[in-house]
């Protein structure tokens, strides 16, 4: 499914079956941290049941708010998305390959943090699994403990919760608080499948950080300031991941991201392009089509005439002509026609 180059920054894709099915044609060149683009990302999207309450946040401060749907990133830049569609349908492939050990999971998002920025301070929603943790990470950030790990049993406890995430409460800003397992796992198995879109791995200290930003204020007080105001306001939101996706908007930024993909966890469910799913509907429906269309134009078999249409009989030249029947009536009407009007004539006369 998937072969490495010499470098461990270059993946090369596989080789496809060529129309005669024995021979493979040529795989395409290597992809390496060179073939990444910004209009494209493998992320985590909530289902659409569960947009309102992010959304409604996110359209007041969020300057990308018309431009990306609630997400997560995974994988982001990401692979170009061509016209063809090879390249995706190429990567889906093979991250359905690297997500086969990882299960589906239940997300919450239930805390909010921020990062930040040289400029600016980006305030998010933290996607985690085990409630409880979220609570006690935001009240040690409350106190300005971020940057510490405590080492007592019972400060422990709730992180233990996480089942073992090791990137609990990690030094460093902004602290990390546990995630939900699955996503992480699911983000490692990625990384792997691609090690040149490391990005947000190496972007800081802290190691990859989950999260569903909600929008951009001015620096880091402000910044605190809504976290605290947005929490108090909030209302946990859970849903179940059973995918992860493939996103991609045009590359000269005129239009918002769209998914392109869908990669089922577990190696399950409805996976794979989206431009080849919708030909397999479309080449289901043109055949039932035509099946409905060639059993209604054909006749019966136990002898009668199709409802639809009657058959017709060949004359005795060969030319396609209409049944008995329907030239018997013909007739009678053209009989009756010359009889009114030789009657016209008769009393005119």
């Amino acid at each position: 499914m998937r072969a490495l180059m010499s470098g461990p920054d270059a993946v090369r894709p596989r080789a496809s079956a060529g129309p005669s099915g024995g021979a493979s044609r040529p795989p395409t060149r290597p992809w390496t941290s060179r073939s990444l683009k910004h209009t494209s990302a493998l992320v985590m999207i909530p289902p659409r049941a569960a947009w309102d309450a992010v959304q409604e946040v996110r359209c007041v401060r969020d300057k990308s708010y018309l431009r990306w749907m609630p997400h997560a990133n995974l994988l982001y830049p990401f692979l170009e998305d061509d016209a063809s569609g090879e390249t995706f349908a190429e990567a889906a492939a093979i991250a359905a390959d690297a997500l086969k050990e990882t299960s589906p999971f239940r997300c919450s998002l239930r805390a909010f943090a921020f990062f930040e920025h040289a400029r600016s301070s980006t305030v998010w929603l933290h996607p985690a699994a085990c409630p409880g943790v979220d609570e006690e990470w935001a009240a040690r950030a409350a106190e300005g403990k971020e940057g510490k790990q405590d080492t007592d049993d019972d400060a422990l406890t709730s992180c233990e919760l996480a089942e073992g995430n090791s990137r609990s409460l990690e030094p460093g800003p902004p602290a990390c608080p546990p995630a939900a397992p699955g996503l992480m796992a699911a983000q490692t198995a990625l990384e792997g499948a691609f090690p040149f879109a490391n990005h947000l791995s190496s972007v800081s200290a802290a190691g990859f950080v989950p999260h569903v930003s909600v929008g951009q204020w001015p620096d880091a007080v402000s910044a605190s300031a809504a976290a605290a105001n947005l929490r108090a306001k909030w209302s946990p939101v859970e849903f179940d991941v059973d995918a992860v996706f493939l996103i991609s908007r045009p590359s000269d930024g005129s239009g918002p991201f769209r998914v392109r993909a869908r990669v089922p966890l577990g190696g399950g469910g409805r996976g794979g392009s989206r431009r080849t799913r919708r030909a397999k509907r479309g080449t289901k429906t043109r055949a039932k089509t035509k099946r409905l269309l060639r059993e209604s134009l054909s006749p019966r078999r136990s002898g009668t005439a199709s409802r639809t249409r009657r058959p017709r009989h060949r004359s005795a030249r060969g030319a396609w002509c209409p049944s008995p029947r329907a030239g018997a009536a013909r007739g009678a009407r053209a009989t009756k026609t010359e009889r009114r009007r030789r009657n016209k004539r008769e009393r005119r006369s």
